[in-house]
């Protein structure tokens, strides 16, 4: 036993890297559709909770079911104006099918007030 946690110690020498999983992002429109100035929020707002918005994923949904996430398999979800079943508390932390999720109005209709909460509940998703 010994000589395997030798072998084991030594066998990967390169750095780990703690890679944070896939966050999924759903629209109710194509992000081509998207305005310039929501799409300017979206990624401040990804790149504010520290991530690097070409790893999102984002989707165009007119709806949103726990069994329509599996395929995707992501670790957060970020849902701004689709209905989501069942439906969730919005701008709150929630789970769908043990994924965390919050859901938003769409990008157009969120003021200084939905940010500022939207915002607190990022935090809270993203240990920040």
């Amino acid at each position: 036993m010994e000589a395997l946690q030798i072998i084991a110690q030594n066998l990967y020498q390169e750095d780990l890297y703690n890679i944070p999983g896939r966050v999924v992002v759903v629209l109710p429109g194509a992000w081509e559709k998207v305005s310039e100035s929501d799409r300017t929020v979206l990624v401040k707002m990804i790149h504010a909770v520290r991530i690097n918005f070409a790893s999102v994923t984002v989707i165009e949904r007119t709806s949103l079911a726990a069994g329509d996430l599996a395929a995707l398999s992501p670790e957060k979800v970020l849902v701004f104006g689709v209905p989501v079943t069942p439906s969730p508390a919005l701008y709150q932390l929630s789970t769908l099918d043990n994924i965390p999720l919050i859901a938003a109005d769409k990008l157009e209709n969120l003021d200084d007030a939905k940010k500022k909460t939207l915002w607190g509940a990022l935090k809270q998703m993203f240990a920040l």
